[in-house]
């Protein structure tokens, strides 16, 4: 049973992996991230830390993909425009920051002087979530 469900942490009900929507962090990877699931489901959003990903690194279940998104990329330009984040898979595999699975994080290029972050390419991070490892499906989709 996945735990990453839309929306989930808007509600500030959730506390899963110790994150709340709109968390401010004083030593930031990301501010007011975007964070999703495989499915490109909006899950909540706010600043992360390395400890954070470490956290989420342990506490995921197997299957479950974390995915982080810069705040440019999850609002928008304009973010007085609050409502609908809809991304989709290819969307989510273009501009992730971050990913995160069981017992490993992944970064993209930017991000690769972080300790122990093994970073991945789009068609890498979209192999990730959609489960397939043949890279050649992963460049068709996201060349067109």
């Amino acid at each position: 049973m996945t735990r990453l469900v839309e929306n989930m942490f808007r509600s500030r009900a959730s506390r899963l992996f110790g994150l709340a929507n709109g968390q401010i962090r004083p030593h930031i990877l990301t501010k007011n991230a975007g964070w999703f699931n495989r499915a490109s489901d909006f899950l909540g959003s706010g600043d992360l830390s390395l400890l954070d990903l470490e956290q989420i690194k342990f506490e995921i279940e197997p299957g479950e993909v974390f995915v982080v998104m810069t705040e440019h990329h999850t609002f928008g330009i304009d973010s007085s425009s609050v409502g609908e984040y809809e991304h989709d898979v290819v969307d989510l595999a273009k501009n992730a920051v971050f990913a995160v699975i069981t017992s490993q994080i992944y970064a993209r290029r930017e991000y690769s002087q972080i300790r122990d972050l093994i970073v991945l390419s789009t068609e890498e991070f979209y192999s990730l979530l959609t489960a397939r490892r043949s890279l050649v499906n992963s460049r068709d989709a996201i060349n067109q």
